[in-house]
C-alpha cells in the first residue's frame, strides 16, 4: 500500500496559477518573491516546492521559460528542497507552453495532470469584486467555458519528452477516473513507480472535500497500486488543513501552500507560505509523525537527486548548495576503479553547469584513506593505449575547471592518484592520522600525470623526495608543505566549517574569480595583469556586486543571487 513510514514529505506549491494578486498581499508575483516563499517555506519544513511563474508587473501566470529566471537557481543555491516545476501552468496556454520550463530546468520532479476537466474559478467572484490589473476579472469570470486540456496525447507527450531528463512526476488525480489513466500509463511502461501520486480535493470540476471521497480516492489507488506508489493530497480553500490532516492518518503526505489556499484558519489571510508549512508541520508532529527532510523525501520518492552516480564506487549526496562526492571502495583503501574515475569526471563536469552548487567536497569512505591512487589489482585499472588521453587524466581535467571551490576533506591515506586529486582542491581539511605520498616507485612506476599538479604546489627538495624514495608525509608535514590548509581532530567540523564560510560568500564573485585564477596560473606576470585588469572592469556590473555594496551600505546582510 502507500508509503507507511513515519516519514511525511510537505509539498509546498508558493504561487500557483489560480489566485489572482487583488486577492492577497501575501501571494507571491515577481520572481524575488517566489524565490524568497520558498525559501522560506523550505526553512519551515516543506521538502518540495512546487514553482508556477508570473508576469512580475501584473502577476499574470507566464509559463515562459524567460518567466522562471531568477527562480531555480536562487532556490537551488539557498537551499536543499527538491524543486517541482508545473507542467500544469494555466488553463490559457498551450501544453507545449506549459512543458517549456520542466524540459529545460529538467527538475527532479514535475507535475502532470492526468485528464481534461472544467476548471472552474468563477465562483471566486462572489467573494472579491474589485481588482488592481484588469485581466484578473475576465480570468475568473470566463472559468466557466474554459477546458483544462489533458489529453491522453497531451500526456504521453509530456512524459516521452521528459524521459532522458530523469524527471519523476508529481501525478495530480482531481478525479476518481484520473487515477485510472494514471495506472493505463503505468500499464505501457510510460509511468515508473513508484508512483507519486497527488490527490487534488476541492476544485470545481473535480473530486469534492468530503472524507469519504478521501477514503475513496485511497483506496481506489491501492487497488490499482498496491505498494508501487506514494500518495500525497491538497485540498483547496478553507479545507487544506483538514484534508492534510486525514491524509497523515491514512499514512500519507500533504501539499499546502498559496497556491492552494490563501488561509490559515477561518477568516484569516496566511502571512506567507512559510505560515502554512509550519501549521502543516505542527499538525504533523502532534499526530506522531515526523516531518520528511528534503533528502528523505528524494529516497521515499526514490528522485534522481540534485546530482546522479553511476556507479556504487561513488556516493554522490547533495544538501543545499553543497556537493559531496564520496569514493566508496573502503575494502580497497578507497583506490579509484574506471567506474569511480568516469562517475567523478561527469559530476565534476554536472556541477560546473549547475548554478545552484556553490561548492564541492571530496572525500573517501570511512576513515583509514581519503584515497590510495588506482586499483592495480585484477585488471581493474587499465589504460586503454588507443586513446590519446586517459580517464584519470580528463578527471584532472574536469576537477581544475570545475567553476566551484573544491574542498577535500582528507580522512586517511592520500597515496598516488588520490595526491593529484587532493592537488585539484582548492582547499583541503586532513585528519591527524593523514598520511600523504607518492609510493608509484616502490611498483616500478613514476608519478607521471600527478607532477603535472604538484610540482608547483610542493617545495621542490620535498617534492623529489617524496617522488623519489615513495616515502610518506605525516599530517603537520603536509601541513608544512602547504598540502593541507588545515588539521583537525574534528574533521567533520573543521569541513564543514570551512564549506560554510565559502558558501556564505558571492556566488559569482567566486566563480569569476576562480576563472580568472586558472587562467591566470601560467602567465608571466605582464600577461597576467593585463588579463586581470581586464577582469576587474566587469565585477561591478553584476548583481552580486551590486547588491554587495548595496548591503555594505546598509550595514546588513547581502542577499545574493549568484548573478
Amino acid at each position: 500500500m502507500a508509503n507507511l513510514s513515519r516519514k511525511v514529505i510537505i509539498t509546498c506549491a508558493v504561487t500557483g496559477s489560480i489566485h489572482t494578486p487583488s486577492m492577497s498581499p501575501h501571494l507571491p508575483v515577481t520572481p524575488e518573491e517566489i524565490a524568497d516563499a520558498a525559501v522560506g517555506a523550505a526553512e519551515a519544513g516543506a521538502a518540495i516546492i512546487h514553482l508556477h511563474a508570473r508576469n512580475p508587473e501584473n502577476g499574470i501566470p507566464d509559463q515562459s521559460v524567460e518567466a522562471y529566471t531568477g527562480i531555480p537557481p536562487v532556490i537551488k543555491q539557498r537551499t536543499g528542497a527538491v524543486l517541482n516545476i508545473t507542467t500544469g501552468g494555466s488553463t490559457l496556454m498551450t501544453t507545449e507552453e506549459r512543458l517549456g520550463p520542466a524540459l529545460h530546468h529538467k527538475p527532479e520532479v514535475a507535475s502532470l495532470n492526468m485528464g481534461s476537466m472544467n476548471f472552474g474559478l468563477y465562483p471566486m467572484l462572489n467573494r472579491f469584486s474589485e481588482f488592481k490589473h484588469d485581466w484578473e476579472e475576465d480570468y475568473l469570470r470566463t472559468s466557466d467555458d474554459r477546458v483544462f486540456k489533458n489529453t491522453f496525447k497531451d500526456i504521453e507527450m509530456i512524459l516521452t519528452r521528459c524521459a532522458d531528463n530523469g524527471t519523476r512526476f508529481e501525478i495530480e488525480c482531481y478525479d476518481i477516473g484520473h487515477l485510472y489513466t494514471c495506472k493505463h500509463f503505468v500499464d505501457r511502461g510510460l509511468i515508473k513507480g513508484p508512483v507519486f501520486i497527488q490527490s487534488v480535493f476541492g476544485i470545481l470540476g473535480g473530486i469534492g472535500q468530503h472524507p469519504e471521497g478521501v477514503l475513496h480516492m485511497k483506496r481506489t489507488a491501492d487497488r490499482l497500486f498496491g505498494d508501487n506508489y506514494r500518495w500525497s493530497v491538497l485540498g483547496a480553500g478553507a479545507k487544506q488543513m483538514q484534508i492534510a490532516a486525514q491524509s497523515v492518518m491514512l499514512g500519507g503526505n500533504v501539499r499546502v501552500g498559496l497556491e492552494d489556499s490563501l488561509w490559515l484558519g477561518r477568516g484569516t489571510l496566511a502571512q506567507s507560505n512559510a505560515a502554512q508549512v509550519s501549521f502543516a508541520k505542527k499538525m504533523i508532529e502532534d499526530l506522531g509523525m515526523e516531518v520528511a527532510t528534503p533528502d528523505e523525501a528524494r529516497e521515499i520518492l526514490e528522485l534522481k537527486g540534485g546530482m546522479m552516480s553511476t556507479s556504487d564506487s561513488l556516493l554522490v549526496d547533495r544538501a543545499g548548495g553543497v556537493l559531496r562526492l564520496t569514493i566508496n571502495r573502503p575494502e580497497k583503501r578507497n583506490a579509484i576503479d574506471d567506474a569511480a574515475i568516469l562517475a567523478m569526471t561527469a559530476a565534476f563536469d554536472e556541477a560546473s553547469r549547475d548554478p545552484g552548487i556553490r561548492a564541492i567536497v571530496l572525500t573517501g569512505t570511512g576513515d583509514k584513506a581519503f584515497c590510495s591512487g588506482a586499483d592495480l589489482g585484477g585488471g581493474v585499472f587499465s589504460f586503454d593505449y588507443s586513446e590519446p588521453v586517459s580517464n584519470y587524466a580528463n578527471l584532472l581535467r574536469a576537477a581544475r575547471r570545475a567553476t566551484v571551490p573544491v574542498i577535500g576533506r582528507i580522512n586517511g591515506f592520500c597515496l598516488a592518484g588520490g595526491m593529484g586529486l587532493l592537488a585539484v582542491c582548492d582547499m583541503a581539511v586532513a585528519a591527524p592520522t593523514a598520511k600523504f605520498g607518492l609510493p608509484e616507485v616502490k611498483v616500478g612506476l613514476f608519478p607521471m600525470q600527478v607532477a603535472a599538479l604538484l610540482q608547483s604546489m610542493i617545495p621542490a627538495r620535498t617534492f623529489a623526495e617524496m617522488c623519489y624514495t615513495g616515502e610518506m608525509l605525516t599530517a603537520q608535514e603536509a601541513l608544512d608543505c602547504n598540502l593541507v590548509n588545515y588539521v583537525a581532530e574534528d574533521l567533520d567540523a573543521k569541513t564543514d566549517r570551512l564549506v560554510e564560510r565559502v558558501v556564505s560568500k558571492s556566488p559569482s564573485a567566486i566563480r569569476r574569480g576562480k576563472y580568472a585564477l586558472n587562467a591566470t596560473s601560467g602567465m608571466t606576470f605582464e600577461q597576467s595583469i593585463a588579463f586581470l585588469e581586464s577582469q576587474i572592469g566587469l565585477m561591478p556590473q553584476t548583481e552580486d556586486a551590486k547588491e554587495g555594496l548595496q548591503a555594505f551600505a546598509e550595514k546588513r546582510a547581502p542577499k545574493w543571487t549568484g548573478k
